[in-house]
């Protein structure tokens, strides 16, 4: 789901669930960290997400029927997640790494100490 949130309001919201955690509980969190495609590709996702005529030329060249609205996905640094734990007083954490459909993610899971 952080995928759909913006990087800023996503940090804070991290922030915020983990400082929720009781003392010798346990949070598990998942985040997407990697997204196939080079800078053209990302480039075109930009525009794409801000200039909704663009999206459904897009649409339309696709063949797509259903006309939904851009999904925001966004790519967290784990980097950032992990000192947000360490920040929380949580122990080292397990990392699950997933892959759907090409975007990389990974569960962290961690008890706090």
């Amino acid at each position: 789901m952080f995928q759909h949130i913006p990087l800023t309001t996503g940090y804070e919201l991290v922030d915020w669930l983990l400082g929720k955690v009781a003392p010798g509980g346990v949070a598990a969190l998942h985040v997407a960290v990697g997204r196939p495609g080079g800078w053209i590709r990302r480039t075109g996702r930009r525009i794409r997400s801000r200039v909704p005529l663009v999206h459904r030329a897009m649409q339309m060249l696709r063949g797509e029927k259903t006309r939904l609205p851009y999904m925001e996905m966004n790519v967290y640094d784990l980097a950032k997640v992990l000192e947000l734990y360490r920040r929380h007083g949580f122990g080292d954490a397990r990392l699950e790494h997933t892959d759907h459909g090409g975007i990389k993610g990974v569960v962290v899971i961690a008890k706090q100490t």
